[in-house]
């Protein structure tokens, strides 16, 4: 999963923001208290923000305000985190998302995507693959 949190692109050094850990600290804190308890969190990049499809206007407005910044000197800008989830049940993360998520934009986390992916045991090929997904769409159309 890739969440973005606000902050001010201003403050963004050598690509970094300085209070980085707070940020850690804050995704930590917030994915323990709604009962995602196994994650690791990545940073992967900050920089000033195009539009405000993913963090709202009003969420850096309020991001602003609760962290005393000068609205003068405010940049809007991003810093985005890969959360990785391995241990944890889709189907139990998808149902704890969508029950908490005012909770998590309340802390200025955003969730930005949301990517699913299956290790395999061994070594399969892309001809493996085909054949499967085959016999999968003939069994499924031999039963309608």
């Amino acid at each position: 999963m890739v969440v973005w949190c606000p902050c001010d692109a201003s403050k963004i050094k050598s690509g970094i923001p300085s209070n980085i850990q707070s940020y850690y600290n804050n995704i930590r804190d917030v994915f323990n208290s709604i009962g995602i308890l196994s994650f690791g969190v990545k940073f992967i990049s900050c920089r000033e923000v195009d539009d405000f499809d993913i963090i709202p206007e009003e969420g850096h407005t309020r991001f602003e305000r609760e962290e005393l910044i000068d609205s003068y000197s405010y940049v809007p800008g991003y810093i985005s985190f890969k959360i990785s989830l391995s241990e944890e049940l889709i189907e139990s993360i998808i149902d704890i998302l969508y029950r908490k998520i005012e909770d998590i934009r309340r802390y200025h986390i955003y969730i930005h995507d949301i990517d699913i992916t299956i290790d395999c045991k061994g070594s399969i090929t892309r001809n493996d693959i085909y054949y499967h997904i085959v016999q999968k769409m003939i069994m499924y159309l031999m039963k309608t």
